[in-house]
This record gives structure tokens, C-alpha cells and sequence, in this order.
């Protein structure tokens, strides 16, 4: 059986027994009368509020350093988790903990806040959302800030909600640009029994004087390595070189931006976005996570409060949109493949079948496979196989999702081929 690249490897961990103790203790699950309401979350998001954000975490990142402090992260990861408690921490549903690593003779320090899922089915599917907090001004980059703003609005707005999965918001120790602190981080949770769909993260660079401002989600193929797991290969003899998971994360996240966020400019990138530059993308790649990078640039002086708060306000918005989504809808659907008849003129798909009680069916979608986006779509009910009234099917891309009653659906899942 070939292994999907979003199913993880075993591994054992405290900050994963401490996740799976969150999940496990946060009370019986239910069943609502419907999902969270995207429109009046999206309404909650405040560039105010993110300015007012990255404004303070500057002004403490620059007393740390010149306090002589820049060497620990205690005293930030206090803050950032001061003010997570603030959105309804642990005594509320939002779980916080520290994750420590020891890193050169210190201590790197993440801030984890856990939203536990409230669906049987759904609790233990996890979305991961990160971004590095500024432990003191890097030498050349003034928008550090920015990057933690958007991720402390983002769990203000959601955790103002229910959820059928489990969301987990990141901030991460912040030295050498977080790549050490990402990859402490994933070498702990790459484990059998932690089902994490998607990983997002956000990274905010200098401006190229483009204006208006263009949000580029950065999606790689596969991670550098001597050689292809059997999924790779499997999905790149069907064609799907461009179907990644990452890639059909990145062409969620730019429907989700022209349904909810109608005129922002959205841009996709195949690759990694700067070749020979680490990132801490690379570390969640590396794990064969399915993962995303939100690139943008800011003006080289820094954020400012006006035009630069509205255009994060817009990127937090689109976040906020797949988040819930995605945390409401099914899970992607497993073991998705295509069969070809001896002719090449039908194929048919076939995948396994979703358990969550609110599910109501599937989507088949798919595009001329020179086209970036997805560009016709049948719902085909409550079924484990469809064969597509389609002309010379290989000239096409296709791809399943999984449908609920309310119609949140997650990313596409790509079918490998079989004989």
C-alpha cells in the first residue's frame, strides 16, 4: 500500500502527550446545528488591532536588546502567551503550554495554543498556523513584528468559535530567523497518531515597490532528498507533478481569497520562493507536511500603521476564511485513485469513504492540466466512485473533496494512478 505524504511517521514526544491530553480532556463531543459563521469572523479581524500588535512587540523587542537580553526568549514568550490567555486561555478552551529546547548552551522557546476540535471524528485532525516572535530586532529587518501580529489575530478571531478539528497556533523562538525552534518543534510532532492536514506560515520581507501589496503563497513540491518515497513516485508517474498536496493547499487558499476576499491580490509560487535561503517552511517540508508559506512585502522602514495594517488585516482575513473552513469541513478524502480503461478514453475514480456524520457527499473537480487553477466542478453525492463524462480524460488534472451539509469542503486530493 503506498503511504500518503500527509500520514506521519512514529515518534514519541511530551509536547505530543501533552497535545493528545488536551484533545482528550476537552470534554464530550458534539454536534452543532451548523459550522462557525465565516462572515462575522471575518468581520472580527481588526487592522487596529494587528498594528497596535506589532507596535508593542517591537517596543519590547527593542527594550530586550538593549537590556542586553536578546540572548533568551523568556521574556517575549511571556508576553505572547500573556496575551493568548487573554483570548480564553486555559481557563477557557484555548490550551497553552511551552515548548523548551535546549539550543546552544540556552533555551529556545515556543508558545503553543491548542483549540481542541469538538467532532468525534474531526478533534484529532490538526491545522497548524506559525510564525516567529521577535526575540529582538534582527539586524537589517524591521518587520519581525508583523508576522506575530498576524498570528495572535488569528487566534483572537478564532478562538471566538467552535470548530469540528483541532486548531493549533504557533509562535516560535524567533533566533536565526525560527529555524532552529521549527525544527525542535517537528521533530517532536512527527508522530503515527498526530493527524496534522495542513501547516501554514507566514513570512513578511522587504517591498518591492509593488503596489498594491501582493500576497504570494509559496508552495513546494516535494523535500530534496536521494530518494522518492513510494507516494512521489507514485504521484508523479500519474502526472501530478503540480499536484502536490502543498500545491492543492495553495489553490484552496486562492479560492478561499477570491470567495471571501474579492480583489486581493493573490499570487501562486511553485518552488520554494528564494533557492539556497533556509526558511522554517523547510523544516515542516522535510516531514513531508503538507505546508504553505504567506509571502509579502512590507516598506523597508517598517510596518506602518495605515495602508500596511489594512493590507495584513486582508491576509489574516483570508486565513481566518480557509482556517474555519477547512476546520469545519471533512477530512480530505483517503486513497483516492484512478483507473484507465484498456481504450484511454474513460477513467474512473475511486476512494475510500469519509466517517463524519455531517458529511454529505463529494466534489469532483478539474482543469486542463496546463491550467494553474481548478476550473470545472461536479458534486456526485454520497459515493466512492465516479467515472467523468470527459473526452480524452488525460488531458486533464483531477481532484476529490469531501462535501459537508453546510458545503465546507478542504483542499482537493489528487488521484494516483493504478493499473
Amino acid at each position: 500500500m503506498i503511504k500518503e505524504s500527509f500520514t506521519m511517521r512514529p515518534t514519541c514526544s511530551l509536547l505530543l502527550f501533552l497535545l493528545l491530553a488536551f484533545l482528550a480532556g476537552c470534554g464530550e463531543p458534539e454536534m452543532r446545528e451548523g459550522p462557525a459563521d465565516t462572515r462575522a469572523l471575518l468581520q472580527r479581524v481588526s487592522a487596529d488591532s494587528i498594528a497596535s500588535t506589532a507596535r508593542t512587540m517591537t517596543l519590547r523587542a527593542a527594550k530586550l536588546s538593549s537590556a542586553g537580553e536578546e540572548a533568551t526568549g523568556d521574556p517575549m514568550a511571556r508576553w505572547v502567551y500573556s496575551r493568548l490567555n487573554s483570548y480564553g486561555g486555559n481557563e477557557g478552551r484555548l490550551r497553552l503550554s511551552y515548548d523548551r529546547h535546549p539550543h546552544r548552551g540556552g533555551e529556545l522557546v515556543n508558545v503553543v495554543a491548542v483549540l481542541p476540535g469538538i467532532q468525534m471524528e474531526g478533534r484529532n485532525r490538526i491545522y497548524v498556523v506559525y510564525s516567529p516572535y521577535p526575540v529582538a530586532p534582527p539586524e537589517g529587518a524591521k518587520n519581525s513584528s508583523a508576522g506575530p501580529a498576524y498570528l495572535l489575530e488569528l487566534a483572537r478571531v478564532l478562538t471566538g468559535a467552535e470548530f469540528d478539528a483541532t486548531l493549533v497556533f504557533l509562535a516560535l523562538d524567533g533566533r536565526e530567523g525560527g529555524i532552529p525552534a521549527a525544527e525542535a518543534f517537528t521533530r517532536q510532532v512527527n508522530c503515527r497518531n498526530l493527524d496534522i492536514e495542513a501547516v501554514l506560515s507566514v513570512e513578511l520581507g522587504m517591498a518591492s515597490g509593488e503596489a498594491p501589496q501582493v500576497l504570494r503563497i509559496v508552495a513546494e513540491g516535494f523535500a530534496p532528498r536521494e530518494e522518492l518515497g513510494d507516494y512521489q513516485r507514485a504521484l508523479l508517474a500519474s502526472g501530478g507533478e503540480n499536484d502536490t498536496p502543498s500545491r492543492n493547499l495553495a489553490r484552496f487558499l486562492r479560492h478561499t481569497a477570491d470567495d471571501h476576499v474579492p480583489g486581493s491580490p493573490v499570487e501562486l509560487v511553485y518552488g520554494d520562493g528564494r533557492p539556497g535561503d533556509p526558511s522554517t517552511q523547510g523544516a515542516f517540508i522535510r516531514k513531508d507536511y503538507t505546508t504553505v508559506r504567506l509571502v509579502g512585502g512590507l516598506p523597508e522602514n517598517g510596518m506602518q500603521e495605515g495602508r500596511d495594517a489594512a493590507w495584513l488585516a486582508g491576509v489574516t482575513r483570508i486565513s481566518v476564511a480557509a482556517l474555519a473552513t477547512m476546520a469545519d469541513a471533512p477530512a480530505r478524502p483517503r486513497r483516492v485513485r484512478m483507473e484507465t480503461a484498456e481504450s484511454g478514453d474513460r477513467v474512473r475514480l475511486r476512494w475510500k469513504a469519509n466517517k463524519e456524520p455531517d458529511l454529505r457527499g463529494y466534489r469532483v473537480v478539474w482543469r486542463a492540466s496546463t491550467a494553474a487553477y481548478w476550473e470545472h466542478e461536479a458534486f456526485i453525492g454520497d459515493t466512492t466512485a465516479y467515472v467523468p463524462e470527459i473526452d480524452t480524460p488525460a488531458y486533464y488534472r483531477f481532484g476529490v473533496q469531501a462535501v459537508d451539509r453546510f458545503g465546507n469542503a478542504g483542499p482537493a486530493v489528487f488521484p494516483l494512478a493504478v493499473n
